[in-house]
């Protein structure tokens, strides 16, 4: 695609200087300043397409480069601990043996999963893509619950969502608070009340797993 380009400008250049030659030669000056206009604005047109892609890919990257290392920062770590939350959610769902832990882990498929696009979408409109798969420290979480014996796998996995969604809380007041993009801002306060509320289902159905042990 490049060569064929300046093929292009090469060929408006060469009969920019033809038309330039036979214009001093036969005709009036008006008439040879009129060719070399015309094979300029022919070189022009063979140019333009890759121009304005060029400036569609420097608007996005400015985008990007807009948002606040702050900001940066908070997405990255709610897009891994949702996606964290979702896998560990979908290998309790197979795992788990009390029927509460697995109904607390459908959820956390369904909302987390649900959270991530929005996430997802919001930034990609920004000209951010984040990493969809977990990056190595929580692949490790993942892999160690995998591993875990299926007698203290419940237990595991529910200490595992007390202390995320401690975490996440945490992580979401804080960036209701401090973030400087509205539109973040403002995805993290709606997803807030919901995190507060898996962090009580979590510690419900922890107490419920004790008692059912005792």
């Amino acid at each position: 695609m490049k060569n064929n380009k300046f093929n292009a400008i090469a060929l408006a250049a060469m009969l920019a200087f033809a038309a330039q030659g036979a214009a001093a030669a036969d005709t009036p000056e008006m008439t040879k300043k009129a060719a070399i206009e015309a094979a300029a604005a022919a070189s022009a047109s063979v140019a333009t397409p890759d121009a304005g892609k060029d400036k569609a890919i420097s608007a996005d990257s400015k985008a990007g480069a807009d948002l606040a290392k702050g900001d940066r920062t908070f997405v990255t770590k709610a897009a891994q601990s949702g996606m964290l939350e979702v896998e560990l959610g979908k290998l309790a769902q197979d795992k788990a043996s009390h029927p509460a832990v697995k109904e607390y882990a459908s959820l956390m498929v369904k909302d987390h999963g649900k959270a991530n696009e929005e996430l997802m979408k919001l930034v990609s409109a920004k000209g951010i893509e984040l990493d969809r798969e977990l990056d190595k420290s929580h692949r490790r979480d993942v892999e160690k619950m995998a591993k875990s014996s299926a007698e203290g796998f419940d237990r595991m996995y529910m200490n595992k969502m007390l202390a995320a969604h401690k975490k996440d809380v945490k992580l979401f007041e804080k960036a209701s608070k401090s973030l400087k993009d509205p539109e973040l801002k403002a995805f993290a306060e709606s997803k807030l009340p919901t995190l507060k509320h898996h962090l009580e289902m979590a510690q419900r159905t922890s107490g419920a797993l004790k008692r059912s042990n005792s």
